[in-house]
């Protein structure tokens, strides 16, 4: 009779449970580090593109040239004409042009014609009533700089023909000839500019004569000067 041996039983892996566990575990680990790798690489390409646009505007060459029309008020007074202060208003409209000097919009030089009335009167309310009204054709030459794309700061010389001319004494208007006057007026002219939105401007402008344009009543005074102090608006394209 043949004896039987019995088959030794396979024992269980105590750690089989665990070690599913630790792969499990791994695959997450594994999952998580290749997210925060791929977030890593997005989020950068992301940022650049967002920033692209606006750092492509920022260096977006600024306009050379720059057109605007200009319409404003005159206060001015003559020396040598006895009648102190700026009591004589006057209209000042035209128009000009910017052009760049710089890829930073920074500095320009200006070219305007320009309408310009200028003169002298008494106080108003005060009589009898003296007032001489000059009307110039103006073409200011000026260098100019943008602060921040805010202000404007400008200064420089301006070439004015005199074509009309007309004087009231105690009242009466006189049949003055314009040929008492200089036909030319070589001046100069400082103002600054406040800039809203990029075109609209408000600016104050202080100008004078070089030379004198004709002579005077006043044995103290060599010649007559015009003075001018203008308030004017402005819509630069």
């Amino acid at each position: 009779m043949l004896k039987t041996f019995p088959v030794p039983a396979i024992p269980k892996k105590p750690f089989a449970l665990k070690d599913s566990a630790d792969q499990s575990s791994k695959r997450r680990r594994t999952r998580h580090s290749l997210t925060s790798v791929l977030l890593s690489l997005l989020l950068p390409a992301l940022l650049l593109f967002d920033t692209l646009p606006a750092l492509a505007q920022s260096q977006k060459p600024p306009q050379r040239f720059r057109g605007y029309p200009v319409l404003g008020m005159n206060a001015s007074q003559v020396d040598g004409d006895n009648l102190a202060g700026f009591h004589k208003p006057g209209f000042h409209a035209g128009g000009g042009v910017f052009v760049m000097l710089d890829n930073r919009a920074r500095m320009s030089l200006s070219m305007e014609l320009l309408y310009n009335q200028k003169g002298a009167r008494t106080r108003p309310g005060r009589f009898p009533l003296d007032k001489l009204t000059l009307n110039y054709l103006d073409l200011p030459l000026q260098f100019n700089y943008h602060d921040k794309e805010r202000m404007i700061f400008s200064g420089g010389f301006s070439l004015g023909t005199l074509f009309g001319a007309t004087r009231i004494l105690d009242g009466i208007e006189q049949q003055d000839d314009i040929e008492l006057y200089e036909p030319r007026e070589f001046g100069y002219l400082v103002g600054a500019t406040y800039v809203i939105q990029d075109h609209y401007g408000i600016g104050l402008r202080y100008s004078g004569s070089l030379v004198s344009f004709g002579e005077s009543n006043n044995p103290l005074v060599s010649g007559l000067i015009n003075r001018a102090v203008t308030f004017r608006a402005s819509y630069i394209f």
